[in-house]
């Protein structure tokens, strides 16, 4: 299995602003690593502190190679009287109704 190339660093959602975290990600994007290839992604901290997140772009499918890895579903229903959501909302201030 090919390993990863991912930018890590201080995240910039961690000002509170996520246009700015993706903003940088844009600029990181097309930057050519050492070895001359592009990075598969980027590492950042959370804004919460709730640890590490991530993201990988997906070339293939922005140069219009392939779709192989989008899918979609029906999804799950969330009732809103769940008890992992009502923990996540009451962590993270978030208010819903």
């Amino acid at each position: 299995m090919k390993q990863r190339s991912v930018i890590s660093g201080c995240s910039a959602a961690a000002t509170g602003s996520p246009g700015l975290t993706v903003l940088a990600a844009a600029r990181l994007r097309d930057l050519r690593l050492v070895d001359g290839g592009f990075a598969d992604g980027i590492r950042f901290i959370s804004r919460h502190g709730a640890g590490v997140c991530g993201a990988f772009w997906m070339r293939r499918t922005d140069d219009g190679l392939d779709n192989e890895l989008l899918s979609s579903g029906t999804g799950v229903s969330i009732m809103v009287d769940d008890p992992d959501l009502l923990d996540v909302s009451r962590r993270f201030g978030i208010k819903f109704g």
